[in-house]
């Protein structure tokens, strides 16, 4: 397992947790907006969405820090562990995550919904992997 210390694994999957709450709640209020004759301005979903996008960002973030504390920022941990020091299912599409997270965090660059999901399932499927989340 990557993470020895229980409490820091538990910590973690109840902040993944949050990850998948936060985006359910968003999609619900989407939904129910919609249902009842609503608009949900396609900018305020895309807003929505990059919430959770930065959060499963910050969750990444928090399991390479348990690999060396040294580094604080995602993209500086992303590149010392890089192949072949970690394995990763696809890291360019990590590469690409951080890209984006650090255009959206600087820039205020918002991505639309469907790249926020796609991100945050490429983090969830490389934290299953690793198992991390189960």
């Amino acid at each position: 397992m990557m993470i020895s210390n229980p409490s820091v694994l538990a910590e973690i999957r109840k902040d993944w947790a949050g990850v998948v709450g936060l985006r359910e709640k968003i999609q619900r209020t989407m939904f129910a907006s919609a249902g009842m004759g609503g608009l949900f301005p396609t900018f305020a979903a895309d807003c929505a969405h990059n919430l959770p996008f930065l959060h499963a960002c910050a969750v990444l973030n928090e399991v390479l820090r348990e690999l060396d504390s040294s580094r604080r920022t995602l993209g500086a941990l992303v590149k010392d562990y890089a192949p072949p020091r970690l394995t990763w299912n696809n890291y360019a599409a990590i590469e690409e995550l951080v890209e984006k997270r650090n255009h959206l965090a600087h820039e205020s660059m918002v991505l639309d919904r469907a790249d926020c999901w796609r991100y945050i399932g490429v983090i969830e499927f490389q934290l299953r992997a690793w198992s991390v989340i189960i």
